[in-house]
């Protein structure tokens, strides 16, 4: 919603728009590349009204100065004829979108050296730099990339410490293909996020990476938190980078979160996350997955002291050569704690060329399961085969290792006696209630596996996904199948 003197200019629209944005990203004047007028109090030098100032602030203090931007109606950039120049200098002011688009998004770029290495809507959204209520449409950033440093979003190449992005969307409706296709640090929406925060925002575009670096259908390299957001385009790298539905690698936490799309890359390719090292919670991914060494339906590797999986799911297909698990497929996690694998589980085909492939995880180096399953029925390959485990390097399995856990094939590859866990008629019955599996996670229906259910009682999906909004232009999650509020 537009407000005036709420601190944002508004009093320009389209190209020009652009301009201010692009020539003074501190959003605290009415600039372009001619002039550089200070607003004040809500007009510039030549006494047009921009809408900034004149307001009152959260503490009722008068505003007096411009902080940023605020989009007054669509802008289509298919007017520029040579593509979109991506905004070079840190934006550290604020952009809200109220819900408008900026369509036709198209980048050429060549990146050589550490002067050009991003690219993006903006390159880079710096120490305090606030985009939300955005969609993007129509997205295509094409290139070739020599810089070892090259990031590359939609809406901006890298997400700096601070930074915030907030119910942003970037979606391709046309029925021809079209991706962000470069050797890069790639993301849907943000190459690379380094300590900044993403939520409520989500990408629909293929992402295709030819380099040895990551790539994700949202983010290609995240070490900043992820809520609330989600992926559906396919992800596709022929390079030797961690490939995720999501994310490429994560550092930070992630969720509330899923990815639908297909995922093909080399080493560590995740439905959701190629490699994680820190927490994954309440998320899932459904597309299927190819690769070659630790292959995951969710994740492909997960390592670390801090690494855990959480109320999460995969459902889609996996296909890999080593360490290949429907939901992970390498898993470490050396604290003597309760962290580790819970309340999870995994359906989907798992098949793997050679060994140590798993119906939940192909490769359990160090790490405890709890109230888990996998139908594991569908898992084949040439040694240390497991409906639950392929390969398990714990010795102390029939300790608690695996607890109120099921799955429907031999439980480990690698282990001749296999740990006690729940009964298949304990798991689509009511009676894992009496195991330790909690109704407030589980959702239990006689004659069927128990799903994962949210706080609101079903699993949540992010209202938006079909490109509705709320009132306020603000992307909410809800519990289907509620309908998202109209625009």
């Amino acid at each position: 919603m537009i407000e005036i003197g709420d601190g944002l200019i508004n009093g320009v629209t389209g190209e020009m728009m652009l301009d201010h944005i692009r020539y003074n990203p501190r959003g605290d004047s009415y600039d372009n590349e001619e002039s550089d007028d200070t607003n004040i109090a809500g007009v510039d030098a030549a006494g047009n009204a921009t809408g900034c100032g004149g307001g009152q602030d959260s503490t009722d203090m008068p505003i007096t100065t411009c902080e940023g931007y605020e989009l007054v109606s669509n802008i289509d950039l298919s007017m520029l004829g040579t593509g979109w120049r991506p905004i070079q200098d840190d934006f550290v002011a604020t952009l809200d979108g109220n819900g408008n688009t900026i369509s036709n998004l198209t980048i050429n770029g060549t990146v050589t050296d550490d002067s050009d290495e991003i690219l993006g809507f903006f390159t880079s959204i710096g120490d305090g730099g606030i985009v939300r209520n955005l969609t993007i449409a129509e997205v295509k950033i094409t290139g070739t990339a020599t810089s070892s440093n090259s990031r590359t979003g939609s809406l901006a190449g890298e997400l700096k410490r601070n930074g915030e992005i907030d119910g942003v969307g970037i979606i391709n409706t046309l029925s021809t293909s079209v991706s962000i296709n470069v050797a890069s640090l790639v993301g849907g929406l943000v190459g690379s996020n380094k300590f900044g925060i993403i939520t409520n925002s989500y990408a629909t575009v293929a992402v295709n990476s030819s380099g040895d670096r990551d790539a994700g259908g949202l983010v290609g390299y995240s070490k900043g938190s992820i809520m609330n957001s989600y992926a559906t385009g396919a992800v596709n790298s022929s390079g030797n980078g961690d490939i995720g539905g999501l994310v490429g690698e994560s550092a930070l936490s992630i969720t509330n979160s899923y990815a639908t799309g297909a995922v093909i890359g080399a080493r560590t390719v995740g439905g959701l996350v190629g490699y994680s090292s820190l927490s994954i919670t309440n998320s899932y991914a459904t597309g299927p997955v190819i690769g070659t060494r630790d292959v995951g339906g969710l994740i492909g590797s997960s390592y670390g002291s801090s690494s855990s999986i959480t109320n999460s799911y995969a459902t889609g297909s996996v296909i890999g050569t080593r360490n290949v698990g429907g939901l992970v497929g390498y898993f470490y996690n050396d604290d003597d704690g309760d962290s580790g694998i819970t309340n999870s589980y995994a359906t989907g085909v798992v098949n793997g060329s050679e060994g140590d492939i798993g119906g939940l995880v192909g490769y359990l180096d160090e790490g405890n399961i709890m109230n888990s399953y996998t139908t594991g029925s569908t898992v084949s390959g040439t040694s240390n085969v497991g409906g639950f485990i392929g390969y398990s390097g714990d010795t102390i399995i029939t300790n608690n290792f695996v607890h109120n856990s099921y799955a429907g094939d031999r439980l480990v590859g690698n282990i001749e006696t296999d740990p006690v866990g729940v009964s298949e008629m304990d798991l689509i019955g009511l009676t894992l209630l009496d195991t330790g599996w909690s109704g407030n996670d589980w959702a239990f229906e006689t004659d069927k596996f128990p799903t994962l259910k949210s706080n609101a009682g079903t699993y949540p999906i992010l209202c938006g996904q079909d490109g509705d909004h709320n009132e306020d232009g603000v992307i909410d999650w809800i519990a289907p199948p509620i309908d998202c509020p109209s625009p």
